[in-house]
């Protein structure tokens, strides 16, 4: 047994719901006075930062979605443990019941110490180990009560705590750096992709409705409607491998901070691949239509198959370069409109039809080719402060498996 393996001084082997326990402070999002919610989609993998999180009044919440959380308490996605999804949060909120809302249990362990436990390799593995389901597996807390760890005493926890906590330090000046860029390429797309979302409005008669004039354009552009420039492909295949599509894509692996698509899993990697058969191919555009405020767009260099949550375009003629349209699809303009034609309430969607029906004011090919260009510099230089991210969050890993080993030669 691992408890068995000796020790340093002052550290013991501990179970982990003998020092941690599960908050279940249950209550009515709509009179808690509560104004953020957090969700699963919200939580980055390997990442304890909560960067991300919902209005309450946003109209997306479902009834499963009344635990409180506050400051300082651990959240921990249930759900598909595999993705590792452990943050701690900084504000009070809301998020449903299969996220866990964790703290400590006794004074023996710090709280800023028990987001670094959950986050070793060892922890994710029996977590993984003890989820039950195939399509979409689940833990209970119960089976992570007898997970054993070494604890080091609470003076080595601060120390410990206080080190890793200098990555993330790094990581956030480099999150820092990555806002700015996309703040600044998301402002230049806003002028190079100008949409137009009309309401109507009273005839100054008071008879009918008249739609307000649109803004007079440049020379050589025109208001085209993106369905008549752009098509969805509904390409399937019942057998991806036959095809030599071997590489799944799922909401999960579409990054709101990276336009080229850099995550994916082998077909082998799952054990029911039956919801992936939508055929995608290389440089097509994916967009997730599913909880569409989570801005979810990726450019794949590879074909493969994705799920049904996630459309595929490409330009159905010569009016749209390839190159740019996926700058239409990151447009803030474009995802209001998106937002605006969502229908239900657990699971919002869109659909391309109402997609389809987005105005754009589309430039003449040779402006959007040198717009593309400068867009794709802005996209590299932000993949680039996310590769500086993912080298910090690596070392991060390492360092924190060294320390929390409980191996007297550290």
């Amino acid at each position: 047994m691992t408890s068995n393996r000796p020790l340093p001084d002052g550290w013991s082997w501990v179970r982990f719901g003998d020092v941690v326990q599960q908050v279940k402070d249950k209550v009515d999002p709509q009179t808690a006075g509560l104004t953020r919610y957090v969700a699963g989609e919200h939580m980055d993998t390997d990442d304890l930062r909560l960067q991300r999180w919902g209005d309450v009044d946003d109209g997306y919440l479902g009834p499963a979605f009344h635990m409180r959380f506050r400051p300082g308490q651990v959240l921990y996605g249930s759900r598909r443990t595999y993705l590792r999804k452990v943050a701690v949060a900084d504000f009070e909120g809301i998020c449903a019941n299969t996220t866990f809302v964790l703290e400590p249990r006794t004074a023996d362990l710090l709280p800023e110490f028990l987001p670094q436990v959950m986050s070793t390799e060892r922890f994710h593995e029996h977590s993984v180990q003890q989820s039950k389901g195939s399509v979409n597996p689940y833990i209970n807390f119960r089976d992570l009560t007898w997970y054993e760890f070494a604890l080091p005493p609470l003076s080595l926890q601060h120390e410990i705590s206080k080190a890793l906590g200098e990555f993330e330090n790094c990581n956030n000046a480099l999150a820092l750096v990555r806002t700015a860029l996309k703040s600044l390429q998301n402002a230049l797309i806003g002028k190079v992709t100008w949409g137009s979302t009309p309401e109507r409005r009273l005839t100054s008669q008071g008879r009918g409705f008249t739609e307000p004039e649109k803004e007079v354009l440049p020379d050589g552009w025109r208001w085209v409607r993106f369905g008549e420039v752009v098509r969805q492909t509904k390409e399937t295949t019942k057998d991806p491998e036959s095809e030599g599509l071997t590489r799944i894509v799922g909401l999960e692996h579409l990054d709101p901070e990276s336009l080229p698509l850099r995550r994916w899993l082998e077909l082998d990697e799952l054990s029911d691949g039956t919801n992936f058969t939508r055929v995608f191919r290389a440089r097509q555009v994916l967009f997730g239509r599913l909880r569409a405020y989570q801005r979810k767009v990726s450019v794949p260099d590879f074909d493969g198959v994705c799920s049904g949550d996630i459309l595929v375009f490409e330009p159905s003629g010569d009016d749209l370069l390839a190159e740019f349209l996926p700058y239409v699809v990151q447009s803030d303009a474009f995802f209001d409109h998106a937002l605006g034609t969502t229908a239900g309430s657990l699971l919002p969607r869109t659909k391309w039809q109402e997609l389809a029906k987005y105005e754009l004011a589309l430039p003449p090919s040779a402006i959007q080719h040198r717009l593309a260009g400068i867009l794709n510099e802005s996209t590299r230089a932000v993949s680039a402060a996310v590769r500086e991210s993912e080298a910090v969050a690596a070392l991060e890993t390492q360092v924190r498996e060294r320390l929390l080993a409980g191996s007297s030669n550290v």
